[in-house]
């Protein structure tokens, strides 16, 4: 990547787990590409318009994003792929709570502007974070 690092992407990375749990549109469509898809863990797909809707009319919101186990940060040229694992809990529109732990993948290139992030992908994992003594 252009002027890019690998705590650089991780301080993307962090930027963009940040703006979901502030529910901050306005960070993450700086941080989004046009393009951008997203991926959720039970396979729905959507754009970016369909994916920060209900983030914008406060329908969904985070109260925990919290990555555990290690964040992986791969650089290939101008494209870099972040792999983690994350425990979320949102409250949903119906007054109810989802959570779960998922393992995501995150893709980010630099196309001549800088970096944007172009895709989110999760599936579940039955794992549960480990709790320090």
């Amino acid at each position: 990547m252009t002027d890019m690092d690998l705590a650089r992407l991780d301080a993307l990375e962090q930027q963009l787990l940040d703006g979901l749990m502030a529910g901050d549109v306005e960070a993450l469509e700086r941080l989004y590409a046009a393009d951008r898809r997203h991926i959720h863990y039970d396979g729905r797909r959507e754009d970016n318009a369909e994916y920060l809707a209900p983030l914008r009319d406060g329908a969904v919101r985070y109260t925990r994003i919290e990555p555990y186990g290690e964040r992986h940060v791969a650089l290939a040229g101008s494209t870099a792929v972040v792999t983690g694992d994350l425990a979320w809990t949102a409250e949903l529109p119906d007054g109810t709570t989802a959570e779960g732990f998922i393992a995501y993948s995150s893709v980010w290139a630099d196309r001549g502007n800088g970096p944007e992030h172009l895709l989110w992908h999760s599936s579940p994992t039955p794992r549960t974070p480990v709790t320090p003594a």
